[in-house]
């Protein structure tokens, strides 16, 4: 079985939440069971779960995940660079 590594639990104490807190102010959307699955690795939370995760504990998801953030940073670097695909061009673009 996959395991998801993360800082779900860490970032969660940091904001001095419970389990339970953290059931609540999603609306019970998620359970306390699978919100510990989540921390656990054992699963993925939904992109809405993931979204909320980050506007509770105040920092962005990917901060939560690194290293799948990073293997799959690195894994499209690399197809980037064998497609050579050029960089974006940012100088004179208006935002």
């Amino acid at each position: 079985m996959t395991k998801y590594k993360n800082r779900l639990q860490l970032y969660r104490h940091r904001m001095r939440l419970s389990q339970d807190q953290v059931v609540d102010l999603l609306g019970n959307e998620v359970s306390r069971y699978r919100l510990s699955r989540f921390e656990n690795g054992f699963v993925l939370p939904s992109l809405r779960i993931a979204l909320a995760l980050e506007i509770l504990y105040r920092v962005p998801i990917a901060f939560c995940y690194d290293e799948m953030y990073h293997e799959l940073r690195d894994r499209l670097r690399d197809a980037e660079e064998a497609h050579a695909l050029p960089a974006p061009q940012t100088q004179g673009v208006l935002f």
